[in-house]
């Protein structure tokens, strides 16, 4: 039973219906119950209110009756009708179920997956290092400006300075918004104190806190489909950049960009490291869901 209690804090919806909708071939929105009793004399008619369940991306609409009771009787048999329905939380729980059960899902010797299996395993998630550090940045300059004097006629140089900050922020949301395109984001997953690092792609529509406040700090377990598993000896790495039109570019060029990011600490700002590629050990998922 406890396998079952599980709380998503990410849930692809689409991904479970799909998933379910293959393993049962097509299954129905709701399962009645019928039980009968003996009653003499009896006519009543009853029903309780309509519920819609929307799910939070109305990707399935339940419209039924939750409890509804029609006794017509003169004799001696009554018939009560009660209808289920599940939340996208609780068809997760019955495709895990099913997975688990037949052993599909991959639980140990992780680097010797292959793409395609499915994988389970608690992780310690951040964001990719490279949107938390250019997030931070710009947090931390759009503070600095707030606090900072007042620029007094004639401070050529107070202004220049003024100008270059402004225009960095300006690049750093620039960059952020290609490294969240199309509604999706990287999170790095940790596995038992960096033993192999874990690259997923998330799609932001699916996040129950879309600050992704609610990973901070904590272990989860992710359950998706793996795509690519680089070992350690291997010369592949994955690139942050990937989504974004930088990808083109070469390492050396994309260091050159980056270095004027070094030169922070002259602004009053703390020097943060930007990643932009991991190496092995690696595997790369697309993640079903992430939970407690």
């Amino acid at each position: 039973m406890k396998e079952k209690l599980v709380l998503p804090i990410y849930l692809n919806q689409k991904f479970v219906f799909d998933l379910l909708a293959i393993i049962e071939n097509g299954f129905s929105q709701m399962e009645t119950i019928k039980t009968g009793k003996s009653l003499n004399n009896t006519d009543s008619s009853s029903s309780k209110g309509e519920i819609g369940l929307n799910n939070a991306f109305a990707f399935l609409k339940f419209g039924v009756s939750v409890d509804s009771k029609n006794d017509k009787s003169n004799l001696d048999h009554t018939e009560n009708l009660k209808e289920k329905i599940h939340t996208p939380s609780s068809l997760f729980s019955k495709m895990r179920e099913y997975l688990l059960e037949n052993k599909l899902i991959i639980q140990n010797d992780y680097m010797n997956a292959k793409p395609g299996e499915f994988i389970e395993l608690k992780l310690s998630l951040t964001k990719s290092p490279i949107i938390d550090a250019f997030e931070t940045l710009l947090s931390l300059m759009k503070m600095a400006s707030v606090f900072e004097d007042e620029p007094q006629s004639g401070k050529r140089g107070h202004k220049n300075q003024d100008n270059g900050n402004k225009k960095i922020v300006t690049q750093i949301e620039a960059l952020l918004e290609q490294l969240k395109a199309e509604g999706s984001i990287d999170l790095i997953g940790s596995y038992n104190k960096d033993e192999f690092k874990v690259v997923s792609t998330i799609d932001r529509d699916y996040l129950g806190d879309p600050s992704l406040a609610d990973i901070a700090d904590g272990e989860f377990s992710v359950l998706g489909k793996i795509t690519r598993v680089i070992t350690k000896d291997s010369d592949e790495e994955v690139n942050l950049l990937r989504k974004t039109t930088l990808s083109k570019l070469n390492s050396s060029l994309i260091e050159q960009m980056f270095s004027g990011f070094s030169n922070m600490e002259d602004s009053g700002i703390k020097k943060i490291e930007i990643t932009t590629e991991l190496k092995g050990p690696v595997i790369q998922i697309i993640p079903i869901a992430i939970f407690v």
